[in-house]
């Protein structure tokens, strides 16, 4: 059912429905003098310009003309069609009246938000969450690959192009000095020392081979010299050090050293943290 209402600034009559005005709790804006003002104070069923300027309806509006409750300060707006009235004011006596199409009652004075179709929405989330994934994993590469080590091949073929590295982590207090000794190779050259060592990993984890640090000592235990020794000095196996010390193994340490003129009288081994 179709009714009336009049601007209460410019006196123009707009066409509305109850429904138009419910769903904006009555608040609309004037399309010919852009004035906000409440619908429901001069709402009317009675066509204008039959008699005299119609009384507006009772301030106690029916129930069924209640409105719903909306969104602080959503307003619609009203605005001439195609067709609309000339751009001058109404001259005294004359009166005139817009109608408030459906398609032009906007609780956003006309602003249009785009609305992509649900997979441009769907493809959107899975990228930005395939992003912050890629994230954690460059990030907390090692965390990752010491929890899930047969994850670790493919973070370190990942890490390749990146120029990155995928840590092995290290657990010191887990690595134990099993056995260890020094001795003079040749009687005949005894700068010339064989020290051989035998290192066990007790953790459950897979971690990276340790340092090695090897300080001599002279008759009265004095420290005289010290060096210590990365995992590629003391290993093999070409490639070990990239496998990592695995869980419940131990790795044999064999080093030939000069110690020319120190004349050393004993040692230390450490595994230094």
């Amino acid at each position: 059912m179709s009714m009336y209402t009049r601007c209460s600034s410019c006196r123009t009559y707009f066409r509305v429905t109850v429904q138009q005005l419910q769903a904006c709790n009555g608040q609309v804006r004037c399309g010919r003098c852009a004035t906000v003002f409440d619908a429901f104070a001069s709402l009317t069923a009675r066509t204008p310009g039959k008699s005299e300027d119609p009384p507006p309806l009772s301030p106690e509006r029916p129930a069924w003309e209640k409105p719903v409750p909306a969104q602080p300060g959503a307003f619609a707006v009203a605005r001439a069609s195609e067709m609309a009235v000339p751009a001058a004011m109404p001259a005294r006596g004359r009166i005139e009246m817009l109608t408030l199409p459906e398609d032009l009652f906007d609780l956003n004075a006309g602003i249009r938000k785009w609305r992509g179709p649900v997979w441009a929405w769907f493809a959107g989330v899975c990228l930005l969450g395939l992003l912050a994934l890629a994230q954690l994993l460059f990030f907390f590469r090692a965390q990752v690959a010491m929890a899930y080590p047969g994850l670790r091949p493919a973070l370190v073929a990942l890490c390749g192009p990146l120029s990155c590295e995928v840590p092995l982590p290290r657990f010191p207090e887990s690595l134990f000095i099993e056995s260890s000794d020094l001795q003079v190779i040749d009687p005949s050259r005894p700068q010339e020392v064989l020290l051989v060592a035998t290192v066990r990993n007790r953790a459950e984890y897979l971690q990276a081979f340790p340092t090695l640090e090897l300080t001599l000592t002279n008759t009265m235990d004095h420290e005289i010299a010290k060096k210590q020794f990365a995992p590629k000095d003391y290993l093999t196996a070409p490639h070990s050090e990239a496998r990592g010390f695995a869980p419940g193994t131990e790795v044999a340490v064999r080093l030939v050293l000069n110690t020319r003129d120190l004349r050393a009288a004993g040692y230390r081994l450490y595994l230094p943290n």
